[in-house]
């Protein structure tokens, strides 16, 4: 008898154990909100939640219910982050759908269950409180690092027609345009009034480090009537400085090592078509693996060069090495040529 009432004790004990192990492992309280960092990705994360929230948990939500239970924005009146919800052991987490940026302010609210449907709510059901935090990654070191490699075109002198101007920089920037933090000044100091396409669109490379500056076209073409009204942007005979403030921000969101200026003297406009048959091209030697030299007569538009930097012979790819006349000899990796030249050309390049 004995061993029939201890063999019945056992198995009550096992199955109050294997109940025990089904439920949800909830804690006694109160709840904490915490940024994860182990993963790749970091996660904001409710912890320590008491096991009658965490059944209220379990089941699919829309996205508009879960983001009443944790709400996470970058401040308490913004729309909540995107991203997925889970409840894993014994926690709730947000994944957002994008990396949490360094150094940035998050904040988060978590209200239970029985008080996020707004019925429960107004009828006073639910009485813990909501629970909210602010979380944030490390901030990233904020020793300005970025500057301005270069403007293209490097010559001395650009014709008074000329329509773009490309910068570039030492790495990757954040995603705003430039016309906020580059001027023109004329030889008093003075701002040039409006010379530069009034889009802020984003005008960048793959990787931005190369940004586009499009003088108003409509005030270098001929034939058009900003250009009569208001004159064109450069004037023959004239020196500009060109100024890039280091408030512009980088990819880490910091601002320029140092400001940028660059004098730029006016010379003739350019209204001549380009004629590749002055084009010099030098051939490598049969079976070797050199260059294909292309030199032209005058400066070509640097950001259409880079674009069209190889050509095809069949399925064969060729590099070919661009010289660029001036001061400073430009190099350039490679450029496309597809035939017929003279055509395809005078539409890349033609200013």
């Amino acid at each position: 008898m004995r061993l029939l009432e201890s063999a019945a004790t056992v198995a009550a004990l096992l199955l109050f154990l294997a109940s025990a192990a089904c439920a949800p492992q909830g804690a006694t309280g109160p709840a904490r909100i915490l940024l994860n960092t182990a993963a790749d990705r970091a996660t904001v994360e409710v912890v320590d939640l008491p096991v009658d929230q965490l059944r209220a948990l379990a089941g699919e939500r829309s996205y508009d219910q879960w983001t009443a239970i944790l709400h996470v924005s970058v401040g308490g009146d913004q729309p909540a982050m995107v991203g997925t919800y889970t409840v894993v052991d014994g926690r709730l987490r947000f994944t957002p759908s994008f990396p949490l940026d360094p150094g940035r302010n998050y904040q988060v609210r978590y209200l239970p269950p029985a008080l996020s449907d707004p019925a429960n709510r107004d009828s006073g059901r639910g009485e813990v409180e909501a629970i909210t935090a602010t979380v944030a990654l490390p901030a990233r070191d904020a020793t300005p690092v970025t500057t301005v490699l270069q403007v293209f075109p490097s010559s001395a002198e650009i014709p008074e027609n000329q329509l773009r101007l490309y910068v570039h920089f030492s790495a990757p920037m954040g995603s705003k345009g430039g016309l906020d933090y580059i001027h023109l000044l004329d030889e008093q100091g003075v701002e040039v009034e409006d010379p530069f396409l009034p889009l802020d669109a984003e005008f960048w490379n793959d990787d931005r480090t190369r940004y586009t500056v499009f003088f108003d076209p409509g005030r270098q073409k001929r034939g058009i009537a900003p250009i009569a009204d208001m004159g064109r942007s450069l004037t023959q005979g004239k020196s500009y400085t060109l100024v890039i403030d280091a408030q512009w921000r980088d990819g880490n969101g910091l601002p320029l090592k140092q400001s940028f200026e660059r004098t730029l003297r006016v010379g003739a406009p350019d209204e001549r078509p380009l004629d590749p048959q002055g084009w010099t091209i030098t051939a490598p030697a049969a079976g070797s693996t050199n260059f294909l030299r292309v030199t032209f007569p005058e400066p070509l538009d640097h950001g259409l060069l880079l674009r069209r930097r190889s050509f095809f012979k069949g399925s064969l790819r060729r590099n070919v090495c661009l010289r660029m006349p001036g001061p400073r000899n430009h190099l350039a990796p490679a450029v496309a040529f597809q035939q017929p030249v003279d055509r395809r050309a005078r539409h890349l390049f033609a200013r």
